[in-house]
Formats: structure tokens, sequence, C-alpha cells
């Protein structure tokens, strides 16, 4: 029997059911009718994954054109670095890695991420941005994170140096920080106020910071939190309020990994000792938590600088893990952290950028 037979909420739902592959399903179906078609389209970027300059500027461009794509996409996976770029050989006073953006290219990564995440607040619920080495990626991801995100559940944010600032996410109950440098080697101070829905923090990859990050959760756990729902009224920074605020960790937060490398040896000699303070640092605040959650793992050395399709190629496996429902980046030794999954199963691979895909994925008028 067809499915034209079928009234149209059974067939809507049998498209969801099938429509859990990289797209090519809701694809496909798109080009059978025009019925099929209209009930198939907001499923071809409910879940995408876009990767490179190239592919964020026909996302990007998507998303202005028809306001339609940017209201159904929820679980994105974004990262700026291309499985094409050629890497800089290590010599002349440089470090091995990617090869450094262009200024006209670091400009454009801003004024593209920007598009990107201010199309998609509304509506965005699972997110794992990864940023290009050597470009100010640290800017971008301040910027993501005064975005006002509603729904977003899951946030897991890769750059090599960056600041814990964040604005409100309400909806926030997962964060994973992977960076080697802490900007700002502490817990905000507004913390528990930013994300009052927490219940998971993982910071990993850290070089030598960690320390005054342990010192402040500790404060927060000796500080009653704030009795009701947290006012909107941030204290001015400017009127000194905000200095004299105690720390607070959000209410339902029960795990936090700390995630530390192992540095033997470095081209700074002053890190490898650092980073065994820290380290030591790390393991007493392990001990002292162990009751809170808190777990502290050793990881082995890396460079997000250098071992860049490494750390996106597992960045890219650990979001799809959360979507099939698995533990993704959770999982920790002797065991899952994390109870349940992303609560989606749809998953998904790269951003088809042939004509055929830009053609179903706009109205007829769009003018693609």
């Amino acid at each position: 029997m067809s499915l034209d037979a079928f009234p149209t909420e059974i067939v809507q739902d049998i498209f969801q059911s099938a429509c859990l592959d990289d797209g090519r399903t809701a694809r496909a179906l798109c080009l059978v009718s025009r019925r099929y078609n209209d009930l198939a389209k907001p499923l071809l970027f409910r879940s995408i994954a876009v990767c490179g300059i190239a592919q964020m500027e026909v996302f990007a461009g998507l998303l202005q054109q028809n306001p339609d794509v940017a209201r159904s996409v929820r679980y994105l996976f974004l990262s700026e670095n291309e499985n094409d770029r050629a890497p800089r050989e290590e010599g002349d006073g440089a470090s091995a890695g990617v090869i450094p953006p262009t200024i006209e290219e670091a400009n454009a990564f801003q004024w593209l991420s920007v598009v990107i995440f201010r199309s998609l607040t509304p509506t965005l619920e699972v997110l794992s941005y990864v940023t290009l080495p050597h470009s100010q990626g640290r800017v971008r991801v301040r910027c993501l994170f005064t975005e006002p995100w509603q729904r977003l559940r899951e946030l897991m944010v890769h750059e090599g140096r960056l600041d814990l600032s964040f604005h409100w996410l309400p909806s926030l109950t997962h964060l994973h920080i992977h960076t080697n440098f802490l900007m700002y080697d502490g817990l905000p101070r507004m913390f528990g106020f930013a994300c009052p829905q927490l219940t998971h923090l993982k910071i990993s990859g850290l070089y030598i910071h960690g320390r005054e990050l342990a010192d402040n959760i500790e404060e927060a756990w000796a500080t009653d939190p704030p009795e009701g729902e947290p006012d909107r009224e941030v204290p001015s920074p400017v009127s000194g309020k905000l200095a004299r605020l105690p720390r607070w960790l959000p209410l339902p937060l029960r795990h936090i990994i700390l995630q530390p490398v192992t540095l033997i040896q470095s081209r700074t000699a002053s890190w490898p000792p650092l980073n065994r303070v820290m380290r030591a640092r790390l393991n007493a605040f392990a001990e002292a938590g162990r009751a809170r959650g808190v777990v502290v793992q050793g990881m082995e050395a890396e460079s997000m600088d250098k071992d860049v399709q490494e750390i996106c190629a597992q960045a890219k496996r650990e979001w799809l893990e959360r979507l099939d429902g698995g533990a993704g980046c959770w999982m920790v030794e002797g065991g899952d952290a994390t109870e349940v999954g992303a609560e989606v199963t749809t998953a998904v691979e790269q951003l088809d950028l042939s004509p055929g895909v830009a053609a179903v994925g706009h109205q007829e008028d769009s003018g693609i």
C-alpha cells in the first residue's frame, strides 16, 4: 500500500522514524513528490555538521535567506577546521600545527560565527563548537557565551585558550570546556546565576591552570545558594557590589569532571613544574569532593594547536554519541557520568553542499 493512502499525521511519524541517518533519507524523500517534500523538508537541517569556512558560508547564507531553516535546527556540530587544511611544519621557530588563517579568514570566521549563533539562539538544543587554532577563537567563544540561548541543553566548546565567562544559559544541563589554557584561572562569580539548571560540568586538557578553579569551587561549597529563583538583575561591577557577592554553584550540579594533561617536557621550562603542582592540587580537590561528584582523571598530553584533526574527529564522535543516546564525552573510568543521552537519536555526517540539497533546503522563490 502506498504511503499516499495514509493520513498526513501518520506519514509524518513514519518520516520522523525513517530520517535518523546522515540526512540522505530526508533529501531523497524531498525529491519524490511535492507532498513528500513538504513533509520531509523540516527534517533536512534538524541535526547537521558544518566543517570549514566554505560550509560555514553556505550554512550562514541558508540561515539568513530562509528563516525556516534556522527554526528547524536543533543539533549542530560546528568546526572551523577543514579536513584538507595544510599542516604547518615544525621549524623556523614555529611549532607544528595548522597554518594560521589570514586576517581576511579570521574576520570571516568572526562574522560567520556571529551570524550562525544569532540565527540559532531561539531553537538550538545541542552544540559542539571547535575553533581554528591561531585565529583568536577565544573572542568567538566569548560571543557564543553572551548570546541569549534559551533552549540550549548541552554545550561542548573546544578552543586552546579561552575565558570562562557566561551570561545567561537558563536551560543548560551539560557543559564541556576543552582547553589547554584558562586565561582566567577561576570560577566566574556569577556561575550559579548564569547556569541555574547545570547538572554536569567538565573541563579537560588543562596544562597549568586549575588550582584557583578548585579553590573557588570549594569556596562555593561553603556558600548557601540564594533562596528561590535567581533575580535576572545582575549587580553592576561599577558599583562594587559584584565583587562582594559570594560564589555559588548551580543547585542541580552533581558531576564535576576535571581532566588535566601530564606534561613531562615542554618548550616552556616552567610548565612541567607548574603542571605537577596543578595536578597535585586537583587530586586533593578530588579527594575532598568525592561525595559531591568530583572526578579528576589524567589524560595524555595534547596540543590543541597541533593535534587538530584528532581533536575534531573525537569531538564529532562524542557529539554523535550524545545524539544517539550514548555517554559521549561524559564517559569516565568505571562507568558513565551521565544518566541519559541527549534525548535525541538523530545522527548526521557532513553538510551536503550539492546544488540539489541547496534547492530543496529553500523555498522555491528563494533564488537559490
